[in-house]
């Protein structure tokens, strides 16, 4: 998630960046892998953190180290096998990760973002079904805005079939879009909202899906407690300045976590179906 992303990053960044406090003892740094969503290609996301790096001055004696993946499935596989001990992970991850494999709820962000269809301001199109057998970019297929729009399309009496073409970031979706490669695309809205500044206005939303996305900060079961209550600690006593880039963090109720199982249930089970060797039709 784009503002999930932003604000964990700054901070974490900061982390890295400068000294721990003066009450932590040389040597006492405390490492954490945290486990970074392939959302955004390696040169968008540097292009995020120049932009916000200079934002939060926090001192802690906690060093990230930071691990990604080539695609959503490697991903996910990474956290279950232990190779991350926190993740910013996309709601229906999160989900999936929380019932099976006993991942530990950090914090969840107030986000606005929805998965939405873009293309060209001139291109013909105003509904859904005109994209039945139109060349339909998005990310990667476990994306939550991919599974989601398939859900959409599939509902029953509608039945829309897009020519899928698979892109391995948002960034390169709208790239694809801007370039006319591709009829219409589906991003997260975040994402449009910074490329439309850009885009002379050629670029249009033709539809936006209800379900809101928010970012989750989850924490493998192997984490020691007192690690994962610091960097809640640290997400909750965020304040952002621009709420146009951040939004603040907040404690997850048992509301919230049941809200997430439910909204996410059908994503998080084709998300497993992969997990165990199935493809997904498209």
């Amino acid at each position: 998630m784009p503002k999930l992303f932003i604000a964990f990053m700054a901070t974490s960044i900061l982390l890295i960046s400068q000294p721990c406090a003066a009450k932590c003892l040389a040597g006492k740094e405390r490492i954490v892998v945290f486990g970074l969503t392939p959302w955004l290609s390696p040169e968008v996301t540097s292009l995020w953190l120049n932009q916000i790096e200079k934002q939060l001055r926090n001192r802690q004696c906690i060093k990230f180290k930071y691990q990604s993946a080539s695609d959503f499935e490697s991903y996910v596989r990474n956290g279950i096998n232990g190779t991350y001990d926190i993740l910013n992970a996309p709601p229906h991850i999160a989900s999936y990760l929380i019932n099976q494999h006993q991942f530990k709820v950090i914090a969840r962000e107030a986000l606005q973002g929805q998965a939405i269809v873009i293309k060209l301001k001139s291109a013909n199109l105003s509904s859904l079904e005109q994209l039945n057998h139109r060349r339909l970019a998005v990310p990667d297929p476990l994306a939550v805005v991919t599974l989601l729009a398939k859900e959409a399309f599939n509902e029953p009496n509608r039945k829309i079939n897009p020519d899928y073409i698979y892109y391995q970031h948002h960034n390169e979706v709208v790239h694809a879009v801007m370039g006319g490669d591709i009829d219409a695309g589906i991003i997260f809205s975040p994402i449009f909202e910074t490329y439309q500044k850009h885009s002379n206005g050629n670029l249009q939303i033709m539809h936006t899906f209800a379900t809101n996305i928010d970012g989750w900060a989850i924490a493998s079961s192997n984490l020691p407690q007192s690690l994962a209550s610091d960097i809640q600690a640290v997400l909750l006593a965020f304040q952002p300045k621009d709420k146009g880039i951040w939004a603040p963090w907040l404690k997850v109720s048992p509301a919230d976590l049941q809200s997430l199982h439910d909204t996410y249930r059908i994503s998080a089970e084709n998300l497993e179906l992969v997990l165990s060797g199935q493809q997904l039709s498209d």
